[in-house]
């Protein structure tokens, strides 16, 4: 139900294995959030209590149960097939493994779709915000809310073929070519509930299926390609969200973090028109490392900010 004080809802899915990182986002949002902003945490049973310790008030904190309409049930790790341990969970009536990843990818969508704002940022637990985080973050010039989009730069991609391939038996498209290696993933993704909720209805409508069992069943699965490709292919001609490539973070990607050089170079790359840092998870970073970046991030911000103000008042 919709809350009219709460004008954006971040979500981020995690779990136990991230909470260091996560912390560093929790603690981020608890100093950089507005008023209206409230961050949706979306756990496992067993690791609420953990999660909860790094909480504050503007968290609503869930598990993955009370987010996904019905209960997958976590296959014993002795009887799990993938030689990677992968977890894997079983549903009655979908008689498949269901890979970890696709259950927290349904997760996206229950949790988006439950949120208290129309607005919607998703957020990695890799992610830490360096500079004040309203609803308007998150809006394009034109005061649209934003649609990260890319124009045709991964139909190369193998995986991105499938996940074009999936969105059109799902949405009941004729051809991928309209949407054919166009990119919608990035580490802060917006949506409206919405649009979110319409997506979902188009797959029951065309499934004829609840909108958790098609999704379930399917092999391989992008959410943000399937909520991009509805929005920029179905509804067509959309006004409410605007696409942009434009990054709001600043990320390891494109950055070395491994050496002290790479690291200096790394904090004075940061922009002054970035929202957040993002150093990913696979770079498996000592935490102390981390931490100690993440804090040279954040005084930089903060050092280009206060040489900004000026000007800015003297408009």
């Amino acid at each position: 139900m919709t809350d009219t004080s709460v004008t954006l809802t971040l979500i981020t899915p995690s779990y136990r294995g991230d909470f260091p990182l996560f912390e560093r986002l929790s603690k981020s949002v608890k100093r950089h959030a507005g008023p209206g902003v409230r961050h949706m945490v979306i756990v496992p049973p067993d690791d609420l209590d953990l999660f909860r310790t790094a909480c504050h008030s503007r968290t609503i904190l869930v598990s993955t149960e009370d987010v996904i309409p019905v209960r997958f049930h976590r296959i014993p790790r002795l009887l799990n097939p993938l030689r990677t341990r992968q977890d894997l969970f079983l549903r009655p009536g979908i008689w498949i493994p269901v890979r970890g990843w696709i259950l927290q990818q349904l997760a996206k969508f229950g949790a988006a779709i439950t949120a208290p704002s129309e607005s919607i940022a998703f957020v990695d637990s890799d992610v830490m915000f360096v500079r004040p985080v309203t609803e308007d973050s998150f809006k394009t010039p034109d005061g649209h809310l934003r649609l990260y989009y890319e124009k045709g730069v991964c139909g190369h991609f193998p995986t991105h073929q499938k996940w074009y391939h999936n969105t059109a038996k799902l949405l009941d498209l004729s051809s991928v070519t309209p949407f054919w290696g166009d990119n919608y993933i990035n580490d802060l993704v917006t949506w409206k509930r919405s649009h979110a909720q319409a997506t979902l209805d188009r797959i029951e409508k065309v499934t004829g299926q609840p909108w958790w069992k098609p999704m379930a069943a399917s092999r391989t699965l992008s959410e943000y390609t399937l909520y991009g490709v509805y929005v920029t292919n179905v509804l067509g001609g959309i006004d409410d969200q605007t696409p942009t490539d434009a990054l709001l973070h600043h990320t390891s990607w494109y950055g070395d973090v491994h050496t002290n050089e790479g690291r200096a170079a790394f904090i004075e790359a940061l922009g002054p028109d970035k929202l957040a840092v993002s150093i990913q998870s696979y770079e498996h970073l000592d935490i102390s490392i981390r931490n100690t970046l993440l804090d040279a991030l954040q005084a930089r911000a903060i050092e280009q900010d206060a040489i900004q103000m000026p000007q800015g008042v003297g408009n």
